[in-house]
């Protein structure tokens, strides 16, 4: 018969070391991955961030490109009619009509064509 005596079986003392050894590079190495997934989120807030930045810069200066071209059309169909009444003839009104709304619709139509563009929905 085999009769098997546990009582005999000691405990290395270097089995525990070996243990908590393990256990520290395990807890080093979650610490790592923290790490580097917290760098990797800033560096994205940070991405989110300067494109925001952009978005608003780019925003301002197509504002700034509609209000100007709308300007110049005013000061354009003021010198046209102007003219015309300077030299007492009637204003055509289509002339008018067509200008004002050729000229809008294209530059409302590139502006919204560009920030759809810019800001497009996700």
């Amino acid at each position: 018969m085999i009769s098997l005596d546990t009582n005999s079986i000691q405990e290395d003392p270097n089995d525990t070391n070996n243990e908590q050894e393990l256990s520290d590079d395990v807890q080093e190495l979650e610490i790592g991955k923290l790490k580097a997934e917290i760098d990797g989120l800033k560096a994205k807030n940070e991405d989110s961030r300067n494109d925001t930045k952009l978005k608003k810069k780019l925003a301002e200066r197509t504002f700034r490109f509609m209000e100007g071209f709308v300007t110049l059309i005013f000061v354009y169909l003021t010198y046209y009619i102007c003219y015309f009444t300077w030299y007492r003839m009637e204003v055509p009104k289509e002339v008018v009509i067509a200008l004002i709304t050729t000229s809008l619709a294209a530059v409302v139509g590139l502006v919204g064509f560009i920030l759809k563009g810019l800001f497009g929905s996700k």
